[in-house]
């Protein structure tokens, strides 16, 4: 139904246009079409079900295909739930949901059944580890499922799906930082007549996900109350109906939707009554009733209080208002909008405390545009173009003209930051590589010290072999742990997913300890070499290449963006290069340093012993698929020393729900300010990034969970280059996008370093300092969470979380030689016990420095658009 638009002029056949594509969008996300299911045959499976499934479960495994995967179909014995919309499912959908969290797999309701529900079905998990998790799916084929509620149902809370961590003697939702693993995707719900009931609420924090689903109904309050923050995330969300959309009341730092969709909402399509900093939407269509109640605001910021909390954040997005309505409404709190369509001859801004109103003008198209504008009730900090727009403690709208005509939005908003729902395979679409049944790996209850490494690299190197039969086939590994001896390689081209973060795990197992069996990280103690400007070696009196000490142990890790020079010119890499002769990276030494460069900023350099690798090897494999890269559903534990994630080569990366732990699924610490606890065996943590992107990587990374480090009092731990996250010398590929990134606890300066890098953007970041408390490692207790050096067109949108400092020397962020870097609603929450003088952000190059007890609503070194 396209909203009555009568095709009368060349404005209503732009609104037609653009309600279109918006409809086809939402039609794609609404029907979940895919490739046929491939009937899985026990005959094919290697080995036993998981022991930790019981008898009464696995003696139907000859029905229960899915269990070798990790999928509970709760159709199927023992369970026999109708699925037919008429009996009612609710006792049986329960009863699965309860064993695939004993059981550490997720329930996959199979397409095209509807399941009548009478009753919330609860989703409580009673401990803080991430091993285990409730995860829900959605299965293959034409139609998703739909879990219906029968009309006039009496529901606990008023909430009919309910994601929750309530430990034993806690106050349930007072854990919400500490909720991990939770999971809904892929399922429509329709909630029937019902005026008082919501339909989802996941208040969690890390790898807990709402993705790919559509909420429905002929009367109900909302489709979603309370998003998951704090590193989690929401992604292709549509609510059609109900009093609201999106309704936010917990204080959970940065809650975020990347794709939504909300259309035909009573009284607001998004209110925000409480978060932690802002709510981040990138990516939206927001259409009010065709007659709208009186008091209708597509977003209604509620709470009165004049703070960067309970704010919001929106981005690429468009609202069609009909009647008399509002865009934006805020009663007290700070908020930012960057590329925002609105219908014309509408208000799109107002904010009654403060006596602003603006509206939309008239328009040829219908619609006007928002390129930038910034509200700021709480006094904070905004500057544009490197000069200050804003007065310290007094509200602030910037700039004071914000609206513009514009021609109809483009029809891409709403998919631009998430993905496309038919394009992720699952574990039962038709041609996958299962690296059990295919290629013999085993999970750890078969054989816990086997190289399943070897098996899974072959199976990549078959999918992006171009002569090979299984070129561009998606590669599954089932339920299960897997044991690597070496850092496996995506070649610059797989697709390789897993059955869940809390289900799936690679495991680095090298035989006697340390990280990797060949004894890599041995390595790291090997003296480099002197080399000349040409990259030989600079020889000794002996004739032999000349050692050169490292500057620090840390750096003999490390490798160059590229092995070849003239990829990598004099400069790019640093203190780096490529050795022709050795064949190796060594540091650059005397005049061949960049005096410029500061020994911590690694550009270019990255650990050889990431557990996840992609390079392309020139000439081997022929022409990379056309498939995005696709990087899901598993977890990456390692042993000590060895780090993650380094990716150098792959185009348009999908990267979502990966879970990563030094040892383990463990417990990280709690998400609040303590000091650290005496390790009588403290922790020994990677000598290198724990995930790197260089070269001509690019794409999506969505929930990177880089919280479990825990700051302790790990002096000498490999010094300056113990950085979470390190960006070098990409762009040329494209752009890399992180949406919540959960960048915490490491007590080292930087947690992130951007480096020669250009297009790098982070929305709804969340960020934590050390847990030190006190004046310990590093210097003062405390360090940068970003420095951007020779880098442009950084940007950050939406962010907050506790970043405590210590010292008055030491930047939150620090920028060196840095161009178009924008920020956009950033806030942290200081220590009670911090010292005057405590800096936020130091521009170095354009002379600014800002304190650290402000709330950066904008900070903007090159004019706004």
């Amino acid at each position: 139904k396209l909203s009555g638009v009568t095709l009368g002029n060349t404005a209503d056949f732009a609104v037609f246009l653009i309600m279109l594509s918006l409809t086809v969008v939402f039609i794609a996300s609404t029907t979940g079409s895919r490739t046929p299911i491939k009937v899985a045959s026990p005959a094919v499976h290697r080995y036993p079900i998981d022991p930790l499934v019981p008898a009464r479960v696995s003696d139907h495994k000859d029905v229960q295909t899915g269990l070798w995967a990790g999928f509970i179909n709760p159709c199927l014995a023992p369970y026999n739930a109708t699925g037919d919309g008429v009996a009612d499912d609710t006792e049986t959908l329960q009863t699965a949901i309860d064993d695939a969290y004993a059981f550490r797999m997720s329930v996959e309701l199979p397409s095209g059944k509807t399941f009548l529900l009478s009753r919330q079905l609860a989703f409580i998990q009673k401990n803080r580890s991430r091993a285990y998790g409730f995860q829900i799916v959605g299965g293959v084929g034409s139609i998703r499922p739909v879990l219906r509620l029968k009309d006039h149902s009496t529901i606990s809370g008023n909430i009919l799906l309910l994601f929750q961590l309530a430990p034993s003697g806690a106050v349930p939702g007072h854990s919400d930082s500490e909720h991990y693993n939770s999971r809904f995707r892929g399922i429509d719900v329709n909630l029937g007549f019902n005026p008082e009931v919501s339909g989802l609420s996941m208040s969690g924090a890390q790898m807990c996900s709402i993705e790919d689903v559509r909420i429905s109904g002929a009367a109900f309050y909302a489709g979603i109350i309370e998003l998951p923050g704090s590193g989690g995330f929401s992604a292709n969300i549509a609510v059609v109906g109900g009093d609201y959309g999106i309704v936010e009341s917990t204080f959970r730092p940065n809650p975020s939707v990347s794709g939504l969709l909300l259309q035909g909402q009573a009284k607001a399509g998004i209110l925000v009554n409480v978060a932690r900093g802002p709510l981040v939407v990138s990516g939206f269509h927001i259409e009010s009733e065709q007659t709208p109640q009186p008091g209708y605001s597509a977003i209604l910021l509620a709470n009165q209080t004049a703070s960067m909390d309970n704010a919001f954040n929106g981005e690429d997005g468009s609202v069609l208002l009909h009647g008399d309505a509002v865009a934006i409404q805020s009663e007290g709190s700070d908020f930012v909008l960057k590329n925002v369509y609105v219908s014309s001859s509408t208000t799109v801004v107002s904010c009654p405390h403060q006596k602003l109103t603006i509206s939309s003008p008239a328009s040829p198209s219908g619609w006007s545009r928002v390129a930038h504008f910034v509200f700021s009730a709480s006094g904070g900090s905004v500057w544009d173009n490197g000069q200050p727009k804003s007065t310290p403690d007094t509200p602030t709208a910037y700039p004071p003209n914000p609206v513009t005509t514009a021609d109809a939005p483009p029809g891409d908003l709403v998919t631009r930051h998430a993905w496309i729902y038919d394009n992720i395979p699952t574990w039962a679409t038709v041609g996958i590589l299962n690296v059990c049944d295919d290629y013999g790996a085993t999970p750890q209850w078969v054989n816990a010290s086997d190289d399943d490494g070897a098996k899974i690299q072959q199976a990549i190197s078959d999918a992006c072999n171009a002569s090979s039969p299984k070129f561009g086939l998606p590669i599954f590994l089932p339920h299960g742990e897997f044991g690597l001896y070496e850092p496996l390689n995506l070649l610059g081209c797989a697709q390789i997913f897993g059955s869940g973060t809390h289900s799936t795990a690679l495991k680095s197992i090298a035989p006697g300890g340390g990280c990797w069996s060949d004894g890599r990280a041995q390595r790291c103690s090997a003296m480099p070499v002197n080399e000349d400007l040409t990259g030989n070696d600079l020889l000794g009196s002996d004739g032999k290449p000349q050692p050169q000490k490292c500057e620090t142990p840390a750096l003999c890790c490390m490798m160059c963006t590229s092995h070849d020079p003239a990829a990598s010119p004099f400069g790019h890499c640093g203190a780096w290069s490529w050795n022709n002769q050795s064949k190796t990276c060594w540091m650059k030494t005397g005049t061949s340093r960049n005096p410029n460069r500061k020994s911590h900023d690694v550009s270019g350099v990255v650990n050889p012993g990431a557990m996840l690798t992609s390079t392309h090897p020139i000439g081997m494999f022929g022409a990379a698929p056309s498939k995005q890269m696709l990087i899901t559903d598993f977890s990456l534990y390692t042993q000590t020393e060895c780090p993650f994630i380094d990716l150098s080569a792959g185009l348009d990366v999908l990267l979502r729900d990966v879970g990563i732990s030094l040892s383990g699924p463990l417990v990280p610490p709690p998400s609040k300010p303590v000091q650290a606890p005496a390790f009588a065996n403290p922790p020994v943590l990677p000598r290198a990034p724990y995930v790197s992107l260089r070269g001509t990587v690019n794409g999506k990374f969505y929930g990177l969970p880089l919280d479990g480090i825990f700051g302790g009092t790990n002096s000498g731990l490999g010094g300056p280059l113990h950085v979470l996250i390190l960006v070098s010398g990409t762009g040329a590929g494209g752009a890399i996008h992180f949406y919540q990134a959960s960048t915490e606890h490491l007590a080292h300066d930087p947690q992130v370093l951007i480096t020669d890098s250009h297009d790098v953007h982070f929305h709804a970041w969340k960020y934590e300092s050390s847990l030190n408390s006190g004046s310990s490692i590093p210097p003062d207790g405390s360090g940068s969470l970003v420095r951007i050096a020779y880098s442009q067109n950084v940007t950050s949108f939406g962010a907050s979380g506790n970043y405590h400092m210590y010292n008055t020397t030491v930047p939150v962020i620090d920028v060196l030689s840095s161009r178009q870097l924008r920020i956009q609603g950033m806030v942290r929450k200081a220590a009670w016990n911090e010292p005057p003088g405590t800096v936020w952000l130091r521009d170095n190059d354009n002379g600014v420095s800002r304190p650290g007890n402000e709330a950066l609503l904008l900070y903007s070194t090159q004019a706004l658009p």
